[in-house]
Parts: C-alpha cells; sequence; structure tokens
C-alpha cells in the first residue's frame, strides 16, 4: 500500500521550519545539511523539493511576498471606504513586521553580504516591494478624489512618506530591536488622521 504524501503541504513546511533556522542562525551559517536535519528529512528528500538553502530562502520570501499580496487584494475588494482601505493596508504590512521580525534581521543581512560582495539586489527587492507603494498610490488619489483626504494631499508624496515609515520600522525591528507595534500603530494613524478632509466634515 503507496503512502499519500502532499508534496504542497511538505513544501510549505520545510520553507516554514527554514524560516525559522534562518532567522536562529543567520543565512551564512545554515547549511543544507543543517537545513535537512532541522526539517527532519535525508538530504535525498529534501533535494526534491530543493536544490540549495538560497532556493529555500528565496521561497520564504516569495511565500511571505504571495500571502500579503493576497490580503492587499482582499482589503481592495472589501468595499471599504479608501481612507478605511489605506489604513487596513497599514496595519496588514505592520503586522507582517512585526510576526516576521527574526526573518527581518537575516533578510537585511543576506542583502548587506550580498552587496559587500558586489552583487545588486536592488532588482531583486523592487520585484517583491513594489505592489505596496503602487497600491498605496492608488487608494490614497482615490480618497483625495473622493473628498475623504483634503485636496493639498499630495498622493506621490504621501506614498513615500508612509513607505519611509515602512523601512524605519523594518530598520528598528531588525536593527534596533526598539519597536512596539503600539507605538507605530498610533504613528501611522496620527499621520493617516492629518490627511482627512476636515472641510468636508463640516
Amino acid at each position: 500500500m503507496s503512502i499519500y504524501v502532499d508534496h504542497g503541504a511538505r513544501k510549505h513546511e520545510i520553507i516554514v521550519r527554514s524560516i525559522k533556522l534562518f532567522a536562529k542562525v543567520g543565512y551564512k551559517d545554515v547549511t543544507f545539511q543543517k537545513l535537512s536535519d532541522f526539517c527532519g528529512l535525508a538530504r535525498t528528500a529534501l533535494y526534491r523539493y530543493f536544490r540549495n538553502k538560497r532556493q529555500i530562502f528565496d521561497a520564504a520570501i516569495q511565500e511571505a511576498t504571495s500571502a500579503i499580496n493576497r490580503k492587499y487584494r482582499e482589503i481592495t475588494k472589501s468595499g471599504q471606504s479608501p481612507d478605511a482601505q489605506v489604513r487596513a493596508i497599514c496595519n496588514t504590512v505592520i503586522d507582517m513586521l512585526f510576526a516576521n521580525r527574526e526573518f527581518l534581521g537575516v533578510i537585511i543581512d543576506f542583502v548587506l553580504s550580498a552587496h559587500r560582495a558586489g552583487h545588486d539586489l536592488s532588482r531583486r527587492i523592487r520585484h517583491h516591494t513594489a505592489p505596496l507603494p503602487r497600491l498605496l498610490h492608488y487608494l490614497i488619489t482615490r480618497a483625495v478624489r473622493s473628498g475623504v483626504y483634503a485636496p493639498s494631499v499630495r498622493p506621490k508624496i504621501v506614498t513615500r512618506i508612509l513607505y519611509s515609515h515602512f523601512e524605519s520600522t523594518v530598520l528598528r525591528l531588525a536593527i534596533t530591536n526598539n519597536a512596539e507595534i503600539s507605538d507605530i500603530r498610533l504613528d501611522m494613524d496620527v499621520y493617516l488622521s492629518s490627511l482627512l478632509n476636515r472641510s468636508a466634515e463640516k
């Protein structure tokens, strides 16, 4: 009698376990053997899914990116006002950053190591992060045109400010470790509230 193996579920489990190992010891010190041991698989079994640790690392980033992009789509289809959607997107990003704070440190370390070695990863980074600023710009523009945000609000500048806030949060989580989610949420809420069209409320 053959044993059924859900290869999709197993691949996902490998990625989840690998993220924990990368976060624990760092990308540089992880070997394929350590990954197979940590995942409870023989090297040959692990090799069926991934050829090397870089593939697993890239798959982990891709999985996290795909998951948050799915949440973006759910929010934009929710029927909420543009401002509510902007706030929901921002809170989703903040939640994701805090939930993956250990792995963020590994990613930053990997990017810096690649930069020191002369490898430019900016194109790959833009590939993973581009949907967020595009979506924010679209929603902020809608909020201005619908009168929810003040006419003086400039979507391009607001998008840059919000994105810079997320980048700052990443550094605080991964390097200084002094970020509190309640403070980050409050800062974001106060800033977004300052964009509202007060004259429309009268």
